[in-house]
């Protein structure tokens, strides 16, 4: 299990690569409806699962069926988001081993998510793996996502590092992209809602989780 990287330095994203958590994300804005009363026709709930966080607010937004919902924001993202986290927060198959054998190693490890940060250490609480991560940084302070580089160049600056000397587990294409174009070796992780993109995240990357088990790919 990635025995053969040379990983000194690993920064994790988290929902999709650490935990199976990405749907909080994908149907916080449909809970938020249902607990408003409001039922969407097929055709809107599926463009609403294909639209990113702020798209899905102005989304909720131009309803126009309630006054809470023409107010909808991150505030009630985060909530329903905190209960989730709290109460259904699990990890992917064989991150808890993964992480036991690289803290063997001595690698140090960090994350890098576009969660919140306070919502983030709810979720590696939750999940038992908090202890392992000696940063994290959260999406409150990257308003640009990863699709800038600057949270990758604070990640390496926190371990005291050259970006290129770090290894990135991600699930998401253009996060990886992102890394790739600062010499940064990923390791593409395998989610269900990135399957279309699978094939081009294993092209990008020098190896591959799936399941609990890494192969190189590179």
């Amino acid at each position: 299990m990635l025995f053969d990287l040379p990983i000194r330095y690993a920064l994790f994203d988290m929902d999709g690569t650490l935990t199976d958590t990405m749907a909080f994300w994908m149907e916080a804005a449909d809970a938020f409806l249902r607990d408003e009363g409001v039922s969407l026709t097929e055709k809107q709930s599926s463009e609403l699962n294909k639209l990113g966080v702020i798209e899905g607010i102005a989304f909720v937004r131009a309803l126009h069926v309630s006054p809470r919902t023409d107010s909808f924001g991150m505030e009630d993202i985060c909530r329903i988001l905190k209960q989730r986290y709290e109460n259904e927060s699990v990890l992917k198959t064989g991150v808890g081993e993964l992480l036991s054998a690289l803290r063997a190693r001595g690698v140090k490890m960090g994350v890098a998510t576009l969660t919140p940060s306070p919502l983030a250490r709810i979720c590696l609480s939750q999940t038992g793996i908090l202890s392992y991560f000696d940063f994290i940084l959260g999406g409150e302070a990257y308003p640009e996502g990863k699709s800038a580089p600057r949270v990758f160049l604070d990640a390496a600056e926190k371990f005291g590092c050259a970006p290129r000397e770090m290894h990135l587990f991600e699930d998401s294409l253009y996060s990886i992209k992102t890394a790739r174009a600062l010499g940064i070796p990923t390791v593409g992780v395998a989610d269900k809602y990135q399957e279309e993109e699978r094939a081009d995240i294993i092209n990008a990357s020098v190896a591959f989780f799936e399941d609990g088990f890494a192969r190189r790919v590179k």
